[in-house]
């Protein structure tokens, strides 16, 4: 009995501290949801901007035909295409936010009810408040929760593949060339890819597995993203800093020597907090499901996958993994401060480059270049 109190003192020392750095999380994850909202309508002016401008230089180019239209036009389809991938990103981003503030509120219960089964079978009963009995709630609160789960996991899935997409365009735009076809079919791939993953996370009967194969595709997405930034686009925009030396001013060799260091600082951060998530969600959050399914809904495995023998576990080898499970909760919710603080740190401070860059040239009426700071939101 004593050693049952023990236990129970651990597991509501660990619930008090989970439920504080959930409020805390939430809190975040409402800021950050703020600071997306306000890339909306920067984002579409732009785009809307673009298309004027574009519109202008083809007409003057049936009226006088100059290299320098001819320039400036492919400047603008290039700009006008990072916006839009931008533009993209953002949705995806803001579809992840939606899905921590509303997912959060449905979900987050302080007083959890126990021992309250949903049965699938007669001798099968699944916990409630569990992962998968999620899967089986059929009612409006249930479906709507395992859209949002759904779409949370895809969104957030898009942004790391969205995020590669980028890097590949500036590559490409880096070197002067514009491969629109290029970049579109590597997001269609990505999006097909995590379709047919997130589709499995959603089905009762594949859930638990398709959990671990989306961790592992996040893994695989990230490594892509590493490869395209560490052997496409810093070689393409060193070559950039090198040309600027030799056929520009000072000046042009200092601004883009400043941007590729800013580059390469928004680019750690997004795939070092990437990563967190992704071990988070690989090693922690994976582990809570399997240890929570084991230790609440064992005979879920026997009669979905038509088990020969039911496995049975002990009271104590039950409790060591509730514990487990339990600190895993803990771990994840401080990991995800972490994740929002970071994306919080990288929106402001692409922020205040672009308003900086936007104030130079209001003042001082500089000469814009095409891979400036003041226009390159596109990382956030």
């Amino acid at each position: 009995m004593n050693n049952t109190s023990d236990v129970q003192c651990v597991l509501d020392s660990l619930a008090d501290v989970d439920y504080k750095a959930y409020y805390i999380g939430q809190g975040l994850g409402l800021i950050y949801t703020i600071l997306c909202l306000l890339w909306l309508p920067y984002v579409i002016a732009n785009i809307y901007s673009q298309i004027g401008n574009k519109r202008r230089i083809v007409t003057l180019m049936h009226l006088k035909s100059s290299s320098d239209y001819t320039n400036r036009l492919f400047m603008l389809k290039e700009t006008l295409f990072r916006y839009v991938i931008f533009l993209v990103f953002l949705c995806f981003e803001l579809i992840y936010c939606l899905h921590i503030n509303i997912f959060g509120v449905m979900i987050f219960d302080p007083k959890p009810v126990r021992n309250i089964f949903h049965q699938i079978v007669p001798h099968c009963s699944i916990e409630l408040h569990t992962f998968i009995r999620v899967s089986f709630d059929r009612g409006s609160i249930g479906i709507c929760m395992n859209i949002i789960i759904l779409f949370g996991d895809f969104s957030f899935s898009m942004m790391i593949w969205l995020f590669g997409a980028s890097l590949l365009h500036l590559r490409f735009a880096a070197r002067n060339k514009l491969r629109v076809k290029v970049v579109i079919h590597f997001i269609l791939l990505g999006i097909v890819i995590y379709l047919i993953v997130v589709v499995l996370t959603y089905i009762p009967y594949t859930r638990v597995f398709g959990i671990l194969l989306l961790g592992l595709m996040d893994q695989i997405s990230f490594f892509i993203v590493l490869y395209i930034a560490k052997k496409r686009f810093f070689p393409a925009m060193n070559s950039r800093v090198i040309d600027a030396f030799h056929l520009h001013n000072t000046y042009v060799y200092l601004q883009q020597k400043r941007l590729l260091k800013q580059y390469k600082v928004i680019v750690f951060v997004f795939l070092f907090t990437s990563e967190l998530y992704i071990l988070k969600r690989f090693f922690l959050f994976d582990l809570f499901v399997i240890l929570e399914s084991i230790s609440q809904n064992l005979c879920w495995f026997n009669v979905t996958y038509n088990l020969p023998m039911v496995i049975i576990i002990s009271e104590s080898t039950k409790t060591t993994l509730i514990l487990i499970y339990t600190f895993c909760s803990v771990l994840l919710h401080f990991i995800d401060l972490v994740v929002y603080i970071n994306f919080i740190i990288v929106n402001l401070n692409i922020m205040y480059v672009t308003a900086k860059g936007y104030l130079k040239h209001w003042f001082y009426d500089r000469e814009r270049y095409r891979y400036q700071i003041s226009s390159n939101p596109l990382l956030s």
